[in-house]
C-alpha cells in the first residue's frame, strides 16, 4: 500500500493505493513569486523555456505547478529534497493536462500524473509512478 499526505493551510491532500508496485505522491502548494535565484535552481533549461514562453500573468502559477509536480515525484519515489529537484523535469506537466512521463536523472518514466488549481491562489499534483524492476 502506499500513502501520501501534504497540507498548505488551508487546504490538505491525501492520495492512497493498494495497488502492487506503484509509487505515488502528492503535494498542495500555495501559488507564488519565487525569487529569480529560487527558480532558476529548480527549474530545469526545458522547464525554463517553457515558462517564458508562457504570459506573463500565468508564470507564478507555471513555477508552482513545477516545483509541486517535482515535490510529488520526489515523495513518490521515497528520497524527498535529499534529491536535487532540478534532476527531474516535468516539463510534460506543464504543457499537458494529463502528462504521460517525466525525466528522473535523465532517464524518461511512463506516470500518471494530475494537477489542479485550487480556488485562484493553490495548486495541487499527485502522480503515480509504476516502481521499476529489473530485468534478468
Amino acid at each position: 500500500m502506499a500513502v501520501s499526505v501534504s497540507h498548505a493551510y488551508p487546504h490538505v491532500i491525501a492520495a492512497s493505493t493498494n495497488t502492487k508496485h506503484v509509487e505515488l505522491g502528492v503535494d498542495v502548494e500555495r501559488i507564488r513569486t519565487f525569487a529569480p535565484e529560487i527558480w532558476k535552481s529548480f527549474l530545469t533549461p526545458r522547464e525554463k523555456e517553457l515558462i517564458a514562453a508562457s504570459p506573463v500573468v500565468e508564470r507564478a502559477y507555471l513555477r508552482t505547478l513545477a516545483w509541486s509536480g517535482k515535490e510529488s515525484v520526489l515523495k513518490a519515489i521515497g528520497v524527498g529534497l535529499r534529491m536535487h529537484p532540478k534532476s527531474i523535469d516535468v516539463s510534460e506537466l506543464l504543457r499537458s493536462r494529463y502528462p504521460k512521463s517525466i525525466e528522473i536523472r535523465g532517464i524518461r518514466r511512463c506516470v500518471e500524473m494530475r494537477h489542479w488549481r485550487i480556488a485562484p491562489e493553490f495548486v495541487a499534483t499527485v502522480v503515480a509512478l509504476q516502481t521499476p524492476t529489473e530485468i534478468y
